[in-house]
């Protein structure tokens, strides 16, 4: 029998091809495709096959960059990324071939920072004035028209600021305290005229002795507000009354008063007979180093007022005041004998002396 052989290289070529074709539809390669042995083994197993010759090998296939945007590099297919290093190898060249190029985004402005409250502008206080004034201006109006309407004003509660104005400030506000806590009272008539007379001989020696102590209009002003009120603690009898004076004027709302007043006033009313004032007292101690010194020396002139009228009979009518060194000398003069109040007045002056550190001499003439 005939045996017919294929040749060499027949063999090798066809056996070449045919495994090129499976390999082609299986997968196409990214690079050239590698030798394989197995090939060789293969032609070399076959009955008079000589020495196999060198299989073609196959065309290179040219490398494809792929068009990918600079920023960032294309994604992997998901069946490559998740396989082995091996696998991801022989991923095929058509499927990065066809993956689209991602398009770029656009760029975005910068987000601009917020104005914080440091960077705010701060706003024109001129402009604010500007803008309020008419608003100001519209409310003072509609005040004054309700005034009118109603017929009410305001009543300044005050005392003057000089002593010419203090002489005319008239009425004082007393009536009202002694109408409210004597009414009707036997005694009433008797400390209003008491005190009255006591504010008329006040004052003269306030202006007299002006030279002396330096007191303002406003110190004359409380001076006789406490001079007519300075018996008012007879309204809860008559021991102790100064201190119980003191207690009414500082809480009776019926005294109209300013509160720097008020507490002033007290005083006064509290010092004009007894103690002198001294810091072991705390509403003497309270106040500031000039009320202490100005209320010293309006204590000393309403002891000396009070000790003219002495027997409440108005025996003295006016005073003539003559200063001396290291002296003052009074004249008294009235109609009646003055000296009962002539001696009382050496006995309450000793403040003043203490004061001014001047002696007193008083002369009555004989009538």
């Amino acid at each position: 029998m005939a045996t017919k052989k294929r040749p060499a290289g027949k063999t090798g070529s066809s056996t070449s091809r045919s495994r090129q074709q499976r390999q082609g539809q299986s997968s196409t390669t990214t690079a050239a495709a590698p030798r394989n042995d197995s090939a060789e083994l293969l032609q070399a197993s076959l009955p008079g096959t000589d020495t196999p010759q060198p299989a073609p090998e196959a065309a290179e296939a040219p490398a494809v960059t792929p068009v990918v945007a600079e920023e960032a590099a294309p994604e992997q297919p998901k069946e490559c990324a998740a396989a082995a290093p091996e696998v991801q190898a022989g991923c095929p060249e058509e499927t990065m071939k066809e993956e689209a190029v991602p398009a770029e985004e656009p760029e975005r402005a910068p987000a601009e920072a917020p104005v914080t409250a440091q960077e705010a502008p701060a706003p024109d206080a001129g402009a604010e004035q500007e803008a309020a004034a008419p608003q100001k201006k519209a409310r003072k109006k509609d005040k004054e028209e309700k005034k009118a309407k109603t017929g009410k004003k305001r009543v300044k509660v005050a005392g003057p600021e000089t002593a010419d104005a203090a002489h005319d400030w008239t009425p004082l506000p007393c009536e009202a305290l002694l109408e409210h806590l004597l009414p009707g009272s036997p005694e009433l008539e008797a400390t209003r005229r008491h005190g009255q007379h006591v504010a008329h001989l006040a004052e003269q020696l306030f202006d007299q002795l002006q030279p002396l102590h330096g007191l303002d209009g406003r110190w004359l002003y409380r001076l006789r507000i406490a001079c007519c009120l300075h018996d008012i603690g007879f309204a809860s009898g008559r021991k102790g009354h100064h201190k119980k004076g003191m207690r009414i004027v500082e809480q009776d709302t019926s005294l109209a008063l300013l509160p720097e007043d008020r507490s002033l006033v007290a005083q006064l009313v509290r010092y004009h007979r007894k103690a002198w004032p001294a810091m072991r007292h705390r509403r003497f101690a309270a106040l500031g180093k000039k009320d202490r010194e100005a209320l010293n020396k309006a204590a000393a002139l309403i002891r000396m007022a009070d000790a003219l009228d002495y027997r409440h009979m108005e025996a003295v009518r006016d005073v003539a005041i003559d200063l001396q060194p290291g002296k003052v000398v009074l004249t008294l003069s009235g109609a009646q004998d003055c000296a009962p109040e002539q001696d009382r007045l050496l006995v309450k002056g000793d403040l003043f002396m203490h004061i001014f550190g001047v002696e007193l001499e008083c002369v009555c003439p004989i009538l």
